[in-house]
């Protein structure tokens, strides 16, 4: 497995999300559109939950507020969730766990350690992270938003 294919993916998934959330008021990432479960604050903060539990595997180490896991979770409902918790701060989250997940591969690479099975981990959460990206761009149309850059 490349350590360039991955760093390469999620430095895609990192820029896109940090494009589409670039325009967007609070108000904006609160609302729910169209009977849509998820909103883009909560969507936000799942993959910000996502990647530590990704960081977890890695390297053991966590770095998502443990209080906060509750409302983006697999479990969380994004309608239960206190309108208080600043979404802002999960997208500084995202950004130090790509540099954190970025260093562990290649750390890992040019150690030879970069194997297929932890390859493989990493590609399953990119996925999981795409699929979510999609939802914000979607919702970005139904907020009327047009297309990021």
């Amino acid at each position: 497995m490349s350590s360039h294919i991955l760093i390469s993916s999620l430095e895609f998934n990192q820029k896109k999300i940090e494009s589409l959330l670039a325009d967007l008021t609070i108000d904006e990432t609160l609302a729910f559109t169209h009977d849509n479960i998820n909103n883009i604050h909560w969507i936000v903060g799942h993959i910000a939950s996502q990647r530590d539990t990704l960081l977890e595997d890695l390297t053991g180490e966590m770095t998502f507020p443990q209080e906060l896991k509750q409302y983006y979770g697999k479990a969380g409902d994004p309608r239960k969730m206190p309108k208080t918790i600043d979404w802002l701060k999960c997208l500084d989250i995202l950004k130090e766990q790509f540099n954190d997940i970025s260093a562990w591969v290649l750390e890992w690479d040019s150690q030879g350690r970069l194997d297929r099975e932890k390859g493989d981990v990493i590609v399953k959460y990119l996925s999981h992270e795409a699929y979510h990206i999609g939802q914000v761009s979607l919702i970005r149309k139904m907020l009327g938003k047009t297309a990021a850059k």
